[in-house]
């Protein structure tokens, strides 16, 4: 962990997922990276002088201590690509993130993602009641952290004793919404796996709904859709 968490770092001042994935692909030199940064070296990577500056910028206004605290205080693992507990499924996709943080187990069983849309019927209740008990028997419950049926779905899941995976659109550390965070920490805790490929401390914005909701898909054999709009 001493080695990735410099990694954490990385991605907290302006590397991308993209640009870690370029940068360490055959080297996992991050604390060699994250210390020698300066205004020629990144030059070198070929960022812009902008991009440059703000990364100077935001590594000098760092909180290291606050990201160690955190990785600490919920447990966070830090997991690459280049490692064995990195999901295969991941692996197959066009742009595969570099890093995920997570909290509690990812689990080797077969996935299903269960999504619906915001605006629904009781339907969607009673379909959940009725399907998730018998697939969670065979398939780690995969959604994300929107109210409604996502969160229905975990909670099924857990009532049914199976596993459940929670792809989340912020930084590990935020609890969004705010009501879920006891659910949050209930499944990282005794039921399976939070997952998120965002920086330590990113807030929510729209820009991470499709990228959250490719990791939900890829992560799954086959996605159920409750119900949505047609």
């Amino acid at each position: 962990m001493e080695e990735k968490i410099y990694l954490a770092f990385l991605h907290s001042i302006g590397f991308t997922q993209k640009k870690l994935f370029e940068l360490f692909k055959e080297k996992q030199n991050f604390k060699e990276v994250y210390n020698n940064i300066n205004f020629e070296y990144l030059r070198k990577m070929w960022f812009s002088e902008k991009k440059t500056e703000n990364i100077i910028k935001y590594k000098n206004n760092l909180s290291e201590q606050k990201i160690k605290n955190i990785i600490l205080m919920r447990n966070v693992k830090i997991i690459y690509f280049l490692e064995e507990d990195y999901p295969e499924n991941l692996k197959n996709t066009s742009n595969p993130p570099f890093v995920l943080y997570v909290r509690g187990e990812l689990n080797q069983l077969p996935k299903i993602a269960v999504v619906g849309a915001r605006k629904i019927s009781t339907y969607w209740e009673k379909t959940i009641d009725l399907l998730i008990p018998e697939i969670s028997k065979y398939f780690s419950i995969v959604s994300w952290w929107a109210i409604w049926c996502d969160t229905y779905a975990h909670k099924s899941c857990i009532l049914s004793k199976g596993k459940t995976i929670s792809v989340i659109w912020t930084g590990i550390d935020i609890d969004y919404p705010v009501n879920n965070h006891k659910l949050y920490n209930e499944i990282a805790k005794n039921w399976g796996a939070v997952i998120s490929i965002f920086p330590i401390g990113e807030l929510w914005n729209p820009y991470n709904f499709p990228i959250r909701n490719e990791i939900v898909a890829w992560l799954s054999e086959g996605v159920l859709v409750i119900e949505a709009k047609e």
